[in-house]
């Protein structure tokens, strides 16, 4: 997901839905320590792209687009960052919603070498991302997520 300049000064000094799963122990990108040391300033290392987040932000518009398609679902990309109402230090910004604003879309453009963590069923997604999604139905009040996935990288 690429975010606007305004949604990165919206997020500075909160925690994203992103990094719950970090918080969390849960992510296999950062550590507890890790967020920590970025959400307190104290992080020497400043992430750079890579290929899988350029491929990620590449796939992702086609992915959704797919899901849409199969589900017939009128998915729009947010640009909005949402503040938590009750824990305003807490924020999360959704890939899509629905044009009525009652369904939430997570897309997933998962490499090969990440595949293993998914199951096999529908509602088998990694707990880190269930950690993500869960983050966003709170920020936003939306109650009903999807989460879709095209593997392979």
């Amino acid at each position: 997901m690429s975010l606007t300049e305004e949604q990165h000064k919206i997020r500075a000094g909160r925690i994203t839905g992103s990094e719950v799963p970090a918080i969390l122990g849960l992510s296999p990108f950062k550590t507890p320590l890790e967020c920590y040391l970025e959400l307190t300033g104290k992080n020497e290392k400043e992430f750079h792209d890579n290929v899988d987040t350029r491929m990620g932000h590449l796939m992702e518009p086609l992915i959704a687009n797919y899901a849409a398609t199969r589900l017939d679902i009128d998915f729009i990309k947010s640009d909005r960052t949402y503040i938590d109402k009750t824990d305003d230090f807490i924020c999360g910004s959704p890939d899509y919603i629905n044009s009525s604003g009652d369904i939430g879309l997570e897309v997933k453009n998962v490499g090969a070498h990440m595949s293993w963590k998914w199951g096999s069923g529908a509602d088998d997604v990694p707990d880190y991302v269930a950690a993500q999604v869960a983050t966003y139905a709170m920020v936003t009040g939306i109650r009903k997520w999807m989460v879709v996935a095209a593997f392979g990288g």
